[in-house]
């Protein structure tokens, strides 16, 4: 739940068209929910497709726009997706980080 409370609200929606406002706004509902979906994406090792889809847009970065040069692409994907990943990433660093405890048998 933390994850989805500290959503940047300004942000925009990606192609699943589910804002960060609306998730941040109702974090508390949409927690447990959220997990069960995750979960069942986990089990079932797919995503849904508008997880996987994003917008490239072009970004003008230099002086001249009428050359091709002079823009980044800007990719703009799923919220949601993204959410899971800094969950799976944040469960993975806490594994890897825990201390090791071995049973002497």
């Amino acid at each position: 739940m933390e994850i989805l409370s500290n959503l940047k609200a300004d942000k925009s929606p990606g192609p699943d068209k589910v804002h960060p406002s609306v998730l941040k706004e109702y974090a508390d509902v949409l927690a447990y929910p959220l997990y069960l979906l995750f979960r069942k994406s986990l089990n079932e090792g797919s995503l849904p497709q508008d997880w996987k889809d994003g917008y490239v847009t072009p970004i003008f970065k230099k002086v001249l726009k009428c050359q091709v040069d002079n823009y980044r692409p800007d990719s703009l994907t799923s919220v949601i997706c993204k959410v899971m990943e800094k969950v799976v990433r944040n469960a993975l660093l806490n594994h890897l980080m825990s201390p090791v405890t071995r049973s002497v048998g």
